[in-house]
């Protein structure tokens, strides 16, 4: 009997076609906001960032949400949000 089972699934698995150009991208702990809006003023308020904060608001301030969300995701916004590969 698994023998038989066996050999179902292998021609199952060879008669199934796989997907075109299909990546999976997972980023743990990204907060949708920051990749639409750029870093969030709230979040540096906090106890943690407190010593760093200085620093972090030059390096990724901006003057609008597409010019602060462009330094903080650069490859993101290149790659991706200029092929449309995003919903805005």
């Amino acid at each position: 009997m698994k023998l038989i089972f066996f050999f179902g699934l292998c021609c199952f698995v060879l008669t199934s076609k796989a997907a075109d150009n299909l990546i999976l991208v997972s980023i743990d702990g990204l907060r949708w906001q920051e990749v639409f809006q750029g870093y969030q003023d709230d979040v540096l308020d906090l106890e943690t960032f407190k010593e760093q904060k200085e620093g972090l608001v030059k390096q990724f301030s901006g003057t609008s949400a597409e010019s602060k969300r462009q330094k903080l995701m650069p490859f993101f916004m290149e790659c991706i949000g200029k092929r449309r590969g995003v919903n805005r």
